[in-house]
């Protein structure tokens, strides 16, 4: 446990969920790929509740996909570049409207050359000329590091920016009344999941579910930044939200000077399978069942160096396709390891915070040694 102090902060979910959900429902063939953390799945009504917001999305969105595509450089989208930063600020649609507001078209057309120009750190005055002589601009966009698609929408805002923005704000607000329906049906869960972070505050075993991961000094230093797996245990304190709707198991933002960790309905599950309801010894014995037989440990060992699809383990270990299957499903339901599926293979790589957590539990037996 860090000697960080935690508090919960609600009330403030259903925007940190908005923005979550505005990214993932874009960006997706499929209301199944909306979710897919670490082989995380969310429950039924949640998926239901996914599906409908992704069929809302198909029916009112129209040439926005510039503002919600993430940039990999960037690591967010263009809508979170320009408003995220402040999105502990907003307690409504109005407020994110208001922040919509405050930019001037021109400027917002400016921060998109920009978002999509990641190493170069060009004035606006650069970007004014560029719009200004066609030849130029022609072949700026042509070099410019983004698809066909998302070029065509930043010369179709251009040239109607005002247009452009307006539509912005209203797809902004028909989805979060979309939102605001599916959000108030899961009034309960929000309850538990709220009273769940309370008693993992109180009893300081929070930092259960927040893994050490070291991260670069360039990403310690970024002003947004969402991890896809662990976060390293802060040693100040923090705020805790409790999302229900995000796609990311956990969060870490540092929005206007206050650290944020959101923490989704994926730390829920991780909770309840590997943290919750069981004594220590009863967790180390459903954890260590993964180390009693010689082909996991080989599975293990092979995963260490690198990620491998079913039928490479099965070639590598010399071993049929159903004994392997029975062997990382046993891998699988411990945690030690994260399956993706592509096509008809599925994909294994080892869950690092599993084998952390593990080492945790053992931790206890030797923390008075003295070497």
């Amino acid at each position: 446990m860090s000697d960080c102090k935690y508090t919960l902060e609600k009330n403030k979910e259903i925007m940190f969920d908005f923005f979550a959900l505005l990214s993932a429902v874009q960006t997706t063939e499929s209301y199944k790929d909306i979710c897919p953390r670490q082989g995380f799945k969310p429950n039924d009504k949640i998926s239901d509740a996914y599906y409908r917001l992704f069929i809302a999305n198909k029916r009112l969105n129209d040439g926005l996909r510039m503002f919600f595509v993430n940039k990999a450089e960037r690591r967010m989208n263009l809508f979170d570049w320009l408003f995220r930063t402040e999105i502990d600020t907003y307690s409504s649609c109005e407020d994110l409207i208001r922040a919509i507001d405050r930019w001037e078209p021109k400027k917002i057309i400016y921060q998109a050359m920009k978002f999509n120009d990641p190493y170069n750190n060009f004035q606006d005055k650069f970007y004014e000329d560029i719009i200004n002589e066609r030849d130029l601009f022609m072949s700026y966009m042509n070099g410019l590091n983004a698809s066909t698609e998302i070029r065509w929408e930043i010369m179709s805002f251009i040239q109607h920016p005002e247009e452009t923005v307006a539509k912005l704000k209203e797809y902004i607000q028909k989805m979060f009344e979309e939102f605001s329906l599916e959000y108030a049906n899961f009034s309960s869960q929000r309850a538990t999941l709220n009273a769940t972070l309370v008693a993992c505050i109180n009893d300081k075993s929070l930092d259960a579910a927040v893994i050490e991961n070291e991260i670069s000094e360039k990403e310690a230093e970024s002003k947004i930044e969402i991890l896809s797996q662990n976060i390293a245990p802060p040693t100040k304190e923090v705020k805790v939200i409790g999302l229900l709707f995000a796609p990311n198991m956990i969060c870490k933002i540092n929005a206007s000077r206050n650290l944020y960790y959101t923490i989704g309905i994926g730390y829920m599950e991780y909770y309840n399978n590997f943290l919750g309801g069981h004594t220590n010894e009863e967790k180390l014995g459903e954890l260590f069942k993964a180390f009693t037989d010689t082909t996991r440990a080989q599975i293990i060992e092979i995963l260490h160096e690198k990620e491998c699809y079913n039928g490479e383990l099965s070639r590598l270990l010399d071993v049929p396709m159903s004994s392997l299957t029975h062997h990382m499903e046993i891998l699988n339901s411990c945690g030690f390891v994260i399956k993706r599926n592509v096509g008809k293979r599925t994909y294994y790589r080892l869950n690092k915070k599993q084998f952390l957590n593990a080492s945790r539990m053992l931790r206890k037996y030797v923390d008075d040694y003295d070497n």
